[in-house]
């Protein structure tokens, strides 16, 4: 999954004054979709959430027997989804909405769709060729990604999607022999699509790569906040995986942040995109938010790290809400990586 949405071009590119927002539709509910949708929402924070505009990523998941698996994984990232809006979309095309608990409020910038319709559904159908009208008139950049447990059903629906999902930038998950779909993309006929996978010869089966990045960002806030800075393993292997995460995908997230905002952008804008990417990895990671009024109490009281054993985090806020010292974290982390 991280080799598809780091280190190839899949993810939207979307600048301050666009008018679309990113939608990205996962068609698959095996483990390999939960993987996709916790790295999705940690990565898609763009410059056009800020100031009020407040255009959400849309992750939409797609399959049959869709009520199960939204149930669990609801219920596995609750801390997540208790602040999140959402909704459900049965077979019969009836719409089940969720709004964030009020005693939070409303502030994360990533929105889900749960759609209980597999391919060739009337439901799917439909909701595929309102994407791309809307794709085509410039009011949301879409991304599909197609991921079963089986190759063959993956490299069918790719190969069966409707004419009209033919400008989609698609990918597909490949575990065994690509021979059919590159030459399904040297033929042109299918638009464009890119592969991903231990099928591929981009797989990083040890994971190093992603441990050197997140082991970067880690050092960066050792060398700054650590009154006793240690060598770069030993501070690495002593975290939380949690936080080992929460390095790992403020490193990936640079590059697309890069893209998107450019070099002519505030500070501010910058630090307020990486709390919202930081608040989406606490919250995949199992950490819940306080209600507002007990936060200020947690503070005087000097309980942060009482809470946050607890996973509760007193900074799971909107940005202008923390304080002045958490905020100068993401000042050196951004100072130093962007």
């Amino acid at each position: 999954v991280e080799q598809l949405l780091v280190r190839q071009d899949f993810l939207p590119v979307i600048k301050r004054d666009d008018k679309a927002y990113a939608h990205i539709v996962i068609l698959g509910t095996g483990a390999l979709a939960d993987r996709l949708c916790a790295l999705t929402s940690q990565l898609c924070h763009y410059p056009d959430y800020a100031d009020g505009r407040q255009r959400r990523t849309l992750i939409t998941v797609a399959g049959e027997g869709m009520r199960n698996w939204h149930d669990t994984f609801v219920a596995s990232k609750r801390a997540c989804f208790e602040l999140s809006r959402y909704s459900y979309i049965g077979p019969d095309g009836q719409k089940e909405h969720h709004e964030p608990d009020p005693l939070y409020g409303d502030f994360l910038d990533v929105e889900w769709q749960f759609l209980d319709a597999g391919p060739g559904h009337p439901l799917l159908e439909e909701q595929m060729r309102v994407w791309s009208g809307e794709q085509d008139a410039g009011r949301q950049q879409l991304r599909m990604v197609v991921c079963y447990d089986s190759q063959d059903d993956a490299e069918r629906t790719l190969l069966c999607l409707p004419s009209y999902m033919m400008s989609c930038l698609k990918a597909i998950y490949v575990s065994q022999n690509p021979a059919l779909l590159k030459t399904a993309i040297a033929s042109g006929q299918f638009g464009p699509i890119l592969l991903f996978g231990p099928g591929t010869d981009t797989y990083d089966p040890l994971f190093e790569a992603r441990a050197k990045a997140g082991m970067q960002v880690n050092t960066i806030y050792e060398s700054h906040f650590s009154a006793t800075p240690r060598p770069p393993l030993e501070a690495w292997y002593s975290l939380r995986e949690s936080h080992k995460s929460s390095s790992i995908y403020s490193s990936f997230a640079m590059p697309l942040r890069r893209s998107c905002f450019g070099h002519d952008c505030s500070e501010r804008d910058l630090l307020e995109c990486e709390h919202r990417r930081w608040m989406s990895t606490m919250l995949m990671s199992g950490y819940r938010a306080l209600i507002p009024g007990e936060i200020a109490r947690v503070r005087t009281e000097g309980r942060v790290k009482e809470e946050k054993d607890r996973f509760r985090h007193v900074d799971i806020v909107p940005y202008d809400d923390l304080p002045e010292e958490e905020k100068d974290k993401d000042r050196v982390l951004v100072e130093q990586l962007y």
